[in-house]
């Protein structure tokens, strides 16, 4: 945790002393109260300081303890209950720490205070007025509490070994992993962890933005998430404004896109004001294409919400819009200043979501690393169950070799080529579909099958390799096979791919695992007779 100090917050009776005591023994650091710093610096208790001067002057000393204490290093520290109250606060605290929440339900708060006497924002001594006045004072600051980078329950805890037994074990998984696109003055670093959306203001920090910032998003992702968002940007002290666009690939169009420069001009953004693309691959294609464009190019950053997202569509700055008669006709390479992908979304995917990333690991696999696809092969359940021990080496690996390629050939001039893998025929297959049908990751684990197929007929491969990259895409729930499609209307939009060149249809075809070739016809007849066998229709 490179030194950061771990910093606990939560309601009175959260047992934020107790368990900060424990945690510091255990890693070696030095504990902190910020309440009892302060009773010692004023010679009298928190209840007599309230008493005798107000809640308005505890709460200037107690943000200028905060202020003090935040400047340390390795250092656990337990504050007050309500030192949340002032976004100040948790904003010194953050820029050198980790926020730990200690959560807990107003009944077992309670209980825990049933005994405990001055408490001086508990007034009187019926137990049902204070439990009362727990809740109410509870409902006010738990959106706040929720702002923490771990969020702890412990209702459910027996002890508070148990509670840090939890936080350190929630520690353990912020470690972050970082992965270097390096592209010169355009270099930009992904980074990969736990809990980085409600960390993002710090992040943010060590970059030079100008507000205002613009968040674009969609309700679906808005409502898990943006909250979180907006919590991390508060507490860093930035300014900000939302726009949301509908959910779908087929709103990735010139008319959302007007309304994203809308927003844009409404706010205010100027030339070094960012615009953050909080989603998936739609949102990321779309944000970033704004980002490009206006005033002739804003700086960009990446927020990638679902699996496909984060090992693909972030990396690499290809940014779209789709025309009717084709995916991503229109649009432009624009690289983001960061890519920052939280783990912890990856929960919240339906398994049909989830599922369509796997499909770019396949792929990636393939193309440049066969020790990944075995990995793969040999931790299928461990991938399927989304187990997070397995998900952040992953992650990294795929954009690591996304990294390279695009570091080799940023405007896919040549060899980066390499990463359009079964994308031939998967642009077709949601063209004819009109994006409805599959994800884009669906899409793609069919034409990595066709592409595959393409290549044993015409001698690039062992026929064997197609039946190890269907089972082990089968083995993850994604299709093989075409609906009944036209092969008419699958050549049609082929032809109109952006990978055509001087009228042919190229392709990328595997020689083996890790070892694939860019730029390859293949005749006519042999893409037929595949699209047939794998369920095309024949008019």
């Amino acid at each position: 945790m490179d030194g950061r100090n771990i910093v606990l917050i939560g309601f009175m009776g959260s047992g934020k002393t107790v368990v900060g005591r424990i945690l510091a023994k255990r890693l070696g650091r030095v504990f902190v109260d910020s309440d009892e710093i302060l009773e010692a610096e004023e010679g009298r208790e928190i209840a007599r300081i309230f008493a005798e001067s107000g809640e308005a002057y505890f709460r200037r000393r107690e943000k200028e303890v905060l202020a003090r204490v935040a400047r340390g290093t390795d250092q656990v520290i337990a504050t007050g209950g309500g030192a949340v109250l002032d976004p100040e606060n948790l904003q010194a605290l953050r820029r050198n720490g980790i926020i730990v929440s200690l959560g807990a339900a107003a009944e077992t708060i309670r209980r825990r205070l049933a005994n405990v006497r001055n408490r001086p924002l508990l007034t009187g001594d019926d137990p049902a007025e204070q439990a009362e006045q727990i809740r109410r004072l509870l409902a006010e600051r738990e959106p706040l509490y929720r702002q923490a980078d771990i969020y702890i329950a412990t209702d459910a805890l027996e002890t508070p070994e148990r509670v840090a037994e939890e936080v350190i074990k929630s520690l353990q998984q912020l470690e972050t992993r970082r992965v270097e696109v390096n592209l010169g003055v355009r270099s930009y670093p992904i980074v990969i962890g736990t809990g980085l959306l409600s960390r993002l203001g710090r992040y943010l920090e060590q970059m030079v933005l100008q507000d205002p910032l613009l968040i674009v998003t969609n309700p679906t992702v808005g409502d898990l998430y943006l909250e979180r968002v907006e919590g991390a940007l508060q507490a860093a002290g930035r300014r900000f404004a939302v726009v949301q666009v509908p959910d779908g690939e087929e709103y990735k169009c010139l008319e959302q896109v007007a309304r994203i420069y809308d927003a844009a001009v409404e706010a205010g953004l100027e030339r070094n004001s960012a615009v953050l693309a909080l989603g998936g691959g739609v949102i990321g294609d779309m944000a970033g294409f704004v980002a490009a464009t206006y005033l002739r190019g804003v700086k960009f950053i990446q927020l990638p919400t679902t699996l496909l997202a984060q090992i693909d569509s972030s990396v690499g700055g290809k940014v779209a819009v789709n025309h009717p008669r084709g995916k991503n006709l229109i649009g432009c390479f624009y690289q983001p200043q960061g890519v920052f992908t939280d783990l912890t979304v990856l929960k919240s995917l339906t398994d049909r979501d989830y599922t369509a990333g796997l499909a770019e690991a396949v792929k990636s696999a393939v193309i440049r690393d066969a020790a990944l696809f075995e990995l793969l092969e040999a931790e299928t359940a461990a991938i399927n169950r989304r187990d997070p021990g397995i998900l952040g080496e992953l992650v990294e690996r795929v954009c690591r070799i996304k990294a390279d390629v695009v570091a080799e050939d940023e405007r896919e001039q040549g060899s980066r080529a390499i990463l359009n893998f079964g994308h031939t025929v998967g642009h077709a297959v949601e063209t004819v579909t009109d994006y409805r049908l599959f994800r884009h990751g669906e899409a793609v684990a069919i034409g990595m099958v066709a592409a595959t197929a393409m290549a044993a007929e015409v001698g690039h491969c062992g026929r064997e390799l197609v039946g190890r990259i269907s089972d082990l895409l089968g083995a993850f729930g994604l299709p093989t096979q075409l609906p009944g499609v036209s092969v008419g209307e699958l050549f049609a939009a082929m032809g109109r791919d952006k990978k055509v060149s001087q009228g042919r249809v190229r392709f990328v075809l595997p020689r083996t695992l890790g070892v694939v070739e860019w730029g390859c016809q293949v005749p006519d007849e042999v893409v037929r007779r595949v699209l047939l066998a794998l369920g095309a229709r024949g008019n």
